[in-house]
């Protein structure tokens, strides 16, 4: 798909901030967002301003000192409101380039969307879910950067992703690509554990992939995982988790997506075009022999989703660390 980027490429004039301003003036919870980044940018600033002060007025010896230490802190702390003033200008700017790129290619800007409703396995994790940012272009292609929250108080944790999806033309038994480029220490990064539905495929692809499967399902994983589309794979999208669930086709990373830089969508984009593109060939003739219908794009329950498993290792390795560091102390 040809896209234009000029918008991206172009600073924002202020007719562009001000259109952006006004599309965003229907969005509450995105003026809400920025206001409250203003109010914690203003805390911060009086807070910052309350100990330099008061730090000076306990060490200062004399008027002079006191007077010359003040003038010091006074620039420090304008300029540090200087640097967060422009910060949120750019921001803004960042956001009315994006806007415009959107406009432009008849796209949809995406901001600030509260629990959206994919089937994607990091769609259904914790709770305030929320899309940053994102693009959803005309051929249905979504991309951005996504968030959500795990536990509470001292235990709170916020989770951020960025994906991309595109639909299908039919429904496809539930297959998930763990990369194990993106892998720590061999550790999978995945929110999920599917742990005993592993399949093996031919070549080098196990040495990128791991692939999950239903277990009823190895020989529709096989039908659908041709040699081009693992060429595909392996080529274009190794250095992404990969999740086929439903009619999606999605893919996900922990690095976030910086969506005003032409050269990471158009990396983005042609890796969604390649793949999606081999997967659409070879599995617009599948069947779910299993499924009632199969001929009307249904899948059998146990193919539809992968049986989650609870893992205990998060808990053995916060454990091993916890001992560590405690004998470390006493030592």
């Amino acid at each position: 798909m040809k896209l234009d980027y000029s918008a991206l490429n172009t600073p924002a004039t202020q007719q562009d901030i001000a259109a952006f301003k006004a599309w965003r003036s229907t969005n509450k919870k995105s003026d809400l967002t920025l206001a409250g980044g203003k109010i914690i940018s203003i805390s911060v600033l009086a807070l910052l301003a309350y100990i330099t002060f008061n730090t000076i007025a306990s060490v200062a010896n004399s008027a002079l000192a006191t007077l010359i230490l003040s003038i010091l802190a006074t620039g420090v702390v304008i300029g540090v409101g200087i640097a967060v003033l422009r910060a949120v200008r750019a921001g803004v700017a960042r956001q009315a380039r994006l806007y415009k790129f959107a406009l432009v290619n008849q796209a949809e800007y995406l901001l600030r969307v509260n629990a959206p409703a994919y089937p994607g396995m990091i769609f259904d994790e914790g709770h305030s879910r929320t899309i940053l940012d994102g693009l959803r272009l005309p051929d249905g292609t979504e991309i951005g950067n996504y968030q959500y929250v795990t536990g509470a108080g001292k235990n709170r944790r916020t989770h951020t992703w960025s994906y991309a999806g595109i639909r299908l033309n039919r429904k496809l038994p539930h297959m998930v690509l763990d990369a194990k480029h993106n892998n720590v220490f061999g550790f999978t990064n995945l929110p999920d554990d599917f742990g005993g539905q592993k399949l093996s495929l031919e070549g080098d692809f196990d040495k990128h992939f791991t692939l999950y499967a239903p277990s009823a399902y190895g020989r529709d994983a096989l039908y659908i995982f041709t040699p081009d589309v693992m060429a595909a794979l392996i080529d274009f999208g190794r250095t992404y988790d990969i999740e086929i669930v439903d009619d999606y086709l999605l893919f996900y990373s922990t690095q976030q997506l910086t969506l005003d830089s032409q050269q990471q969508l158009e990396s983005l984009l042609g890796v969604i075009e390649t793949v999606s593109k081999e997967l659409h060939d070879q599995s617009h003739r599948y069947a779910d022999e299993r499924a009632e219908g199969a001929a009307l794009d249904g899948i059998a329950e146990p193919g539809r989703r992968l049986k989650k498993r609870f893992t205990i290792l998060p808990f053995i390795i916060i454990l091993l660390i916890f001992f560590i560091v405690n004998t470390l102390n006493n030592w």
